[in-house]
């Protein structure tokens, strides 16, 4: 079964907005805003790919040590299943938020001739950042 490999540079960029209340008895709710844009950029590929932007929520309940926001949506675009999966992990310390946000993307389409049960698997891995938030 033939195949190739297809690498593209795409860039990440986009700001968190995170808003916490004191719910009491050492708890917190949390609700983070995230506004980001996937843009491609250098490809070895022979064929270019869309910049994508988007906002979205995340919310948390629970004590402010150990903060877990988590976000995963799949649907179809055209034959293609796609899924991003978007994960937020810190901890309240004083006046500062200490976490790691990452993003992943996979898509699943069929072969080239859109039939037949060989399956295309295509995204990128998992990619982290280590974020730092202040008051």
């Amino acid at each position: 079964m033939p195949f190739f490999t297809c690498t593209v540079d795409i860039a990440i960029t986009g700001a968190l907005k995170l808003v916490v209340t004191n719910t009491g008895a050492g708890q917190i709710n949390g609700d983070l805003e995230s506004d980001w844009t996937e843009k491609p950029g250098a490809t070895t590929c022979g064929f270019g790919f869309a910049t994508v932007s988007q906002k979205t929520g995340l919310d948390y309940d629970g004590p402010p040590t150990h903060l877990q926001f988590g976000r995963t949506e799949s649907g179809l675009d055209g034959s293609e299943t796609v899924t991003r999966v978007q994960g937020f992990s810190g901890v309240i310390s004083g006046n500062t938020i200490i976490g790691t946000m990452s993003r992943s993307l996979s898509v699943i389409g069929k072969n080239q001739n859109g039939a037949g049960p060989a399956n295309v698997s295509t995204g990128w891995p998992t990619a982290t950042t280590s974020v730092t938030l202040t008051k």
